[in-house]
C-alpha cells in the first residue's frame, strides 16, 4: 500500500499554509517560514497531482531553515524549529525529524506556544508510526492532546481523530482506527480532510477483510447468514470499496490525478481480496468431516514433512512476477522495509523454487520486525495486535524451520506469539515493587478496555453490515465516556504505567527448558498447533523432542470437537455420550505418541491447547484399542503456553491447608463444597466480595463458588455472581486485583468459568488468563453448567487428595476416577473441572 501519509500534507498541512497565508497578510515584520510553509505544501501538492517529488529541494529547505533556527530566538526559533522538523520528516529523516521536533517541544514550552507544542507532537506521533515505533506513536499522540487542553480547536480535534484512527490501524487495532476514522470524518468541513478520513476508513474496512485470512469476521447480519461464515468477510470488501471510490471522487474534486490512480489501484486490488474470500468460503463449504473418520492409527496420515507459504507452488513464475511488481511499488513510496514485504520476498523465494533456507531468512526477518514493533507498546490487555493481525508470518517461519529439522527455532517461532501476551502481563505482576494500588489500577484498565473494546466491535459489525460509515450517536456517546474514564484512570498512576511498559520481559521457554523441566518430573508435554489444512503436535518428554504434521484440516477438528463438546456438557448429560468422536480425535491427538507415552512411568499429561483444542477435555477421549478412557491411563493438566508448563512444571506442589472461600450459600446448601473442605482437614474461612478485595486473606487455595457467566463477546467481561445480593458481579479482569501472586490454587466452582476466548494467536483470555496473569500456580475451573450433586462429590475427593500432599492434577484424577468407579460413566458428571497447572 502506498503511503499518503507521508506527504506532510493532510490535516497538520494544510493548517500551517493557512496559518502562513494569514501571517503573511497580518505579521509585522513578515513571517520568515511563509515561504517555507508553501513550498512544503507545494511538494505535496505536486506529488498528490504527479507522484513525484524533489528530495534535493526539500533538503535545500531543510538547511535555509536550519540556518534561521541559529539565528533566531523565541517564538521565531520555536516556529522554525517545527518546520525544519516537518520538512525532515516529510524527506525521510526520521532520526533527525524526532530530534528536531523534540527541541520544538521545548522551545514552544518556553514560549507558551501550545499551538506549537501540539504540531510539534503531532509530527513526533507519526515519525514513529512511520518507523513503527507503536508506543512512542501512542505517547506522543497524548502528549498532543494535553497541548490541546480541555478546549481543543475544531482544527485539533480532526487532527487528534484522524491522526489517532491511522495510528490505531497501523498497529491493528481496526475496529478502534475505524471509529476514530468516523469520528474524524463527522469534524471535517475540508474537501482535502475528507479525503484522508475517506481513504482511511477504506484502509480500515480492507484490514477487516484481510483479517478473513485466518478467521471467519463476524458482523451485525452474521446470524442471517446461516452456514455461510465468510458472508460478514464480503461485506467488509464492498463497504471497503464504498468508502475508496468516495476517496477517489473527493482526489479527483481536489485534481489529484496521482491520488486518484493510487486509490482506484487498491480498489482493483480488493478484487483479489474478494476471489482468496471466495476460495476460503468454498473450502469450508466442503464436508471435510464426512472423510475423516479414521479407525484406527494406520488411518491417520502423520507424517515428518512440513510445508509452509508458497512451497507447494514450484512453477508459478507469473505470480511471483505480480509479487514482485507489486512489492517494487510498495518499495517506491516507502523504502523502509517491512514485515509484509519480507515475508511475500519469503513467498517468491518458494515460488522460484529458491530453497527452504531462502524464504526461511525471509520469514524470520519479518518475525523480528513484527516484535521489534511490539516492544514499548503499553497494553494492559497484552493483545499483541500488530503480531496477531499477521500471525501467518510467525506460523509460515516455524513450520519452515520444521521443514529443515530446525526443532529448537521452530519451536522458539511458535512460541513468540503464543506465550507473548499472558507471559508478558505475569512477568510484569510478578515484579516486587508492584504494590496492591497497581494491581488495583491495572484491573480497573482492563475491565475499561474490555468495555471499550465490546462497544467498538459492536459499532464496527453494524457498519460492515449496513455499508453505512456512520454510526447511532447513543453508543458513540457511551464509547466517550469510556475512552474518557480509561484516559483519566491511565494518567492516574504514571509511575505504574512506566513500570508496566518497562517491564524487561525474559525470553520465552525454549525447547531445552521445556524438555529438562519434563524429563525431571517424569511429566511429558503434548503441544499443538492448528492450521488450515494439518494439525501440528508435538511431544517433548523424557522420551526426547518428536513434531509430527497431522493431516487433518482445521474444520474437520472443529466437527469433532464439537461433536464432544455438544454430548458432553452441552447435552447436560441427556444424550449419549459421542465415543465415535471421542475414539477419533484420540487417534489424531494422542495416539501418534502413544509408544512415548505408554511407560508405567508415564502418570500424567501435561497438554498445551492451541485455537478449538482450548475447549476440549482431553480426559474423555477414548482408546480405541483398550476401550478404556484417557483419564483411566493418565492425570490430565493444561497450560496455555510452554512457558507457563516450565513454569508449572518447576512449581513444587504442597499440601492445601487452608483455603479462603466466597461461597453461595443456596448453591452450597446442594454441593456441600464446604463440607468437603472441612472434612478433608482443611482451614476454611468465608469472605465477602469487598473482604476478597480487600487483600487481607492469607491462604493455600481460593474456593470460589458462585454461579458464572461466560461472556463470549469479550471473555474479560465474564462475570461471577457475588454472594450478597447488594454487591456488583466480579468480572473476570477484576481477578487481577487480588493478592493471587504466589497463591498455590484457584478454583472456580462455578458454571463456565472454565470456559475462556482465544486469541488470533492461539492465546487464552477469561477467567483462567487473569488468574494465572496474576500468579496463581495452580487453577481449576469448570467448563461447562455444572449439576450441583457430582460437582460436591469431585470437590470432596479433590480436596481430600489434596490435604494428603497430591497435586492438582493427581487430585483431580483420582476424583474423576472414583466418580467413574461408583458407575457415574457420563463425562457431564465427572469431567466438567478442568485442572491448569502441575
Amino acid at each position: 500500500m502506498f503511503s499518503l501519509r507521508a506527504l506532510g500534507g493532510g490535516f497538520v498541512g494544510i493548517a500551517l499554509v493557512m496559518v502562513g497565508v494569514l501571517a503573511c497578510a497580518e505579521a509585522q515584520p513578515a513571517d520568515p517560514l511563509v515561504s517555507y510553509r508553501a513550498q512544503r505544501e507545494a511538494y505535496a501538492e505536486t506529488f498528490r497531482v504527479e507522484g513525484r517529488g524533489d528530495h534535493e529541494r526539500l533538503t535545500r529547505i531543510a538547511n535555509e531553515i536550519a540556518a534561521l533556527v541559529q539565528s533566531s530566538s523565541g517564538q521565531t526559533r520555536a516556529r522554525a524549529l517545527l518546520e525544519l522538523g516537518l520538512v525532515r520528516r516529510l524527506n525521510g529523516e526520521t532520526p533527525e525529524a524526532l530530534a528536531v521536533l523534540g527541541q520544538a517541544v521545548q522551545e514552544a514550552a518556553s514560549n507558551g506556544l501550545n499551538d506549537v507544542a501540539f504540531e510539534a507532537w503531532i509530527g513526533i506521533a507519526r515519525a514513529h508510526d512511520g518507523a513503527a515505533e507503536h508506543g512512542a506513536a501512542a505517547v506522543a499522540l497524548e502528549h498532543a492532546a494535553d497541548a490541546a487542553g480541555e478546549r481543543p480547536t475544531l482544527r485539533q480535534r480532526v487532527d487528534l481523530a484522524g491522526y489517532r484512527a491511522q495510528l490505531e490501524l497501523d498497529r491493528g487495532e481496526n475496529e478502534a482506527g475505524l471509529i476514530d476514522a468516523l469520528r474524524a470524518a463527522a469534524l471535517t468541513t475540508e474537501p482535502k480532510d475528507r479525503f484522508f478520513t475517506e481513504f482511511d476508513l477504506g484502509d480500515g474496512l480492507q484490514r477487516l477483510a484481510a483479517s478473513c485470512d485466518y478467521r471467519p469476521l463476524i458482523d451485525a447480519k452474521s446470524s442471517e447468514d446461516g452456514a455461510e461464515v465468510y458472508g460478514a468477510c464480503r461485506r467488509a470488501v464492498a463497504a471497503s470499496r464504498a468508502a475508496y471510490e468516495r476517496a477517489a471522487a473527493t482526489a479527483a474534486s481536489l485534481g489529484w490525478t496521482y491520488i486518484v490512480n493510487e486509490t482506484n489501484g487498491l480498489i482493483h486490488r480488493l478484487e483479489m481480496r474478494r476471489f482468496l474470500i471466495e476460495q476460503k468460503a468454498r473450502g469450508a463449504a466442503m464436508n471435510f468431516a464426512s472423510v475423516f473418520h479414521p479407525r484406527s492409527i494406520k488411518d491417520v496420515l502423520v507424517s515428518r514433512e512440513f510445508e509452509a507459504g508458497a512451497s507447494t507452488l514450484t512453477d508459478a513464475p507469473l505470480l511471483a512476477k505480480l509479487v514482485d511488481s507489486v512489492l517494487a511499488e510498495a518499495a517506491a513510496q516507502n523504502p523502509r522495509p517491512d514485515a509484509r514485504s519480507l515475508y511475500m520476498r519469503g513467498l517468491t523465494q518458494d515460488m522460484r523454487s529458491a530453497g527452504p533456507e531462502a524464504a526461511a531468512k525471509y520469514f524470520a526477518a519479518a518475525a523480528e520486525l513484527l516484535g521489534a514493533e511490539r516492544s514499548g507498546f503499553f497494553d494492559p490487555r497484552r493483545r499483541g495486535t500488530v503480531i496477531e493481525n499477521r500471525g501467518e508470518i510467525v506460523r509460515d517461519l516455524a513450520l519452515r524451520l520444521l521443514s529443515l529439522r530446525r526443532e529448537a527455532d521452530a519451536f522458539a517461532a511458535f512460541e513468540s506469539v503464543r506465550a507473548r501476551g499472558l507471559g508478558e502481563l505475569a512477568n510484569a505482576l510478578s515484579r516486587p515493587d508492584v504494590t496492591a494500588e497497581d494491581r488495583i489500577w491495572l484491573a480497573d484498565l482492563l475491565v475499561l478496555e474490555a468495555r471499550t473494546g465490546a462497544i467498538e466491535r459492536r459499532i464496527v459489525a453494524e457498519m460492515v453490515a449496513s455499508g453505512r460509515m456512520d454510526a447511532i450517536e447513543e453508543k458513540m456517546r457511551e464509547l466517550d465516556q469510556l475512552r474518557a474514564a480509561r484516559n483519566a484512570r491511565l494518567h492516574a498512576n504514571e509511575a505504574a504505567r512506566a513500570r508496566f511498559a518497562a517491564a524487561a520481559t525474559p525470553p520465552p521457554a525454549s525447547l531445552e527448558a521445556l524438555r529438562a523441566e519434563a524429563t525431571r518430573t517424569g511429566i511429558p508435554v503434548l503441544l499443538y498447533w492448528s492450521t488450515d489444512a494439518n494439525l501440528v503436535a508435538w511431544y517433548v518428554g523424557p522420551g526426547g523432542s518428536e513434531a509430527r504434521n497431522v493431516f487433518l484440516p482445521a474444520s474437520a477438528l472443529e466437527e469433532k470437537i464439537g461433536r464432544v463438546l455438544a454430548s458432553s456438557g452441552g447435552s447436560l448429560g441427556r444424550q449419549p455420550f459421542d465415543e465415535t468422536a471421542a475414539r477419533e480425535l484420540f487417534l489424531v491427538l494422542l495416539a501418534p505418541f502413544e509408544a512415548l507415552l505408554s511407560p508405567a512411568s508415564v502418570k500424567q499429561i501435561m497438554i498445551v491447547p492451541q485455537g478449538p483444542l482450548t475447549r476440549l477435555p482431553f480426559e474423555a477421549l477414548i482408546n480405541p484399542v483398550s476401550g478404556n478412557a484417557v483419564i483411566d491411563r493418565w492425570a490430565i493438566s493444561y497450560a496455555p503456553s510452554a512457558t507457563m508448563a516450565v513454569a508449572a512444571l518447576q512449581a513444587e506442589s504442597r499440601p492445601v491447608r487452608s483455603v479462603t472461600a466466597m461461597v453461595d450459600p443456596a448453591i452450597d446448601d446442594n454441593t456441600k463444597e464446604t463440607v468437603a473442605i472441612q472434612a478433608s482437614g482443611g482451614q476454611l474461612k468465608t469472605v465477602t466480595r469487598n473482604e476478597l478485595f480487600t487483600g487481607s486473606w492469607q491462604a493455600d487455595s481460593l474456593h470460589v463458588l458462585t454461579h458464572g457467566e461466560f461472556n463470549s463477546a469479550e471473555a474479560l467481561l465474564s462475570s461471577l455472581r457475588a454472594t450478597r445480593s447488594s454487591d456488583p458481579p466480579i468480572l473476570a479482569a477484576e481477578l487481577l486485583a487480588l493478592p493471587l501472586r504466589g497463591l498455590s490454587l484457584a478454583v472456580l466452582s462455578a458454571c463456565q468459568g472454565g470456559q475462556v476466548g482465544t486469541r488470533i494467536s492461539g492465546e487464552i483470555y477469561g477467567f483462567p488468563w487473569a488468574l494465572l496473569a496474576g500468579g496463581t500456580k495452580a487453577t481449576v475451573l469448570s467448563r461447562w453448567d455444572v449439576n450441583g450433586g457430582s460437582n460436591g462429590q469431585w470437590m470432596g475427593v479433590f480436596y481430600r487428595e489434596l490435604a494428603g500432599g497430591a497435586s492438582p492434577a493427581m487430585a483431580g484424577a483420582t476424583a474423576m476416577r472414583e466418580m467413574r468407579k461408583a458407575g457415574v460413566t457420563h463425562p457431564y458428571y465427572w469431567a466438567a473441572m478442568q485442572v491448569s497447572g502441575r
